[in-house]
């Protein structure tokens, strides 16, 4: 699979991306309420309505980065959760041109379908209407300053990749292909499952991490190159 080259790859472009990486965690939380078991099954179900609404993979990056940036900046209670994760995918899904037509009335069927085990902190699905999805939208869209392009793991991961390939001027065209199209995609989503970014662990950072263990897979880095010992880079990979 060829690398996917962004419209521009250039230092402004990466400013911009720790700019909003940066916008997305500031704020002031409330007690975290999404352990990461209960993230985790969020997550899955927001890609299972996205599939059925007929958008690409990488749109749940999106919808994802939206509900950890709404939570990160001003906190997501449980009873609230099943109508935020329908917010954030509708507004997801409105920028995927392959998508059906967003309907609320059709995302509170998919989040109401979730498995009753699914059902925290007493709400009742069948409290999860279309106005209250309504509501979760504007809520989300005023969280986030109505900033809802942020960079995901998938657009820092063809940024990275862009670049790197533009600046060893295609020397290493088979291996970032192969970092692109099998390594990161795997690693990314698994990622995304498990943890969403905060201060210490920013978007753009994690996906640093990734593409430098891939690097190492890859055979383009070298243990030695990253000061790593043999056992710490056999730890990596």
């Amino acid at each position: 699979m060829p690398i996917i080259l962004p419209m521009a790859t250039g230092d402004e472009v990466l400013a911009r991306f720790h700019a909003l990486d940066a916008h997305a965690i500031s704020g002031e939380p409330r007690v975290d309420v999404l352990p990461p078991s209960l993230r985790d099954r969020a997550v899955r179900h927001m890609e299972r309505m996205l599939h059925l609404l007929g958008c690409e993979p990488a749109f749940l990056f999106k919808a994802v980065t939206l509900l950890d940036a709404w939570h990160a900046r001003t906190g997501i209670l449980q009873e609230d959760l099943l109508a935020a994760m329908a917010a954030a995918v509708g507004i997801a899904a409105k920028d995927c041109g392959s998508a059906k037509a967003v309907d609320l009335r059709a995302l509170a069927e998919q989040v109401r379908s979730a498995a009753p085990s699914f059902a925290v902190g007493g709400v009742e699905r069948s409290e999860v209407t279309p106005a209250a999805v309504c509501r979760a939208e504007r809520q989300l869209l005023m969280a986030l300053d109505w900033s809802v392009h942020l960079p995901t793991l998938s657009t820092w991961t063809n940024l990275a990749l862009a670049r790197l390939h533009r600046l060893t001027g295609g020397a290493y065209r088979a291996q970032l292909s192969w970092l692109h199209s099998a390594f990161a995609a795997h690693v990314t989503r698994l990622l995304l499952l498990r943890r969403a970014a905060c201060s210490g662990l920013t978007t753009g950072h994690a996906v640093a991490g990734v593409l430098g263990c891939g690097l190492l897979a890859a055979g383009a880095l070298s243990a030695t190159s990253l000061a790593l010992t043999d056992s710490q880079s056999a730890a990596l990979l």
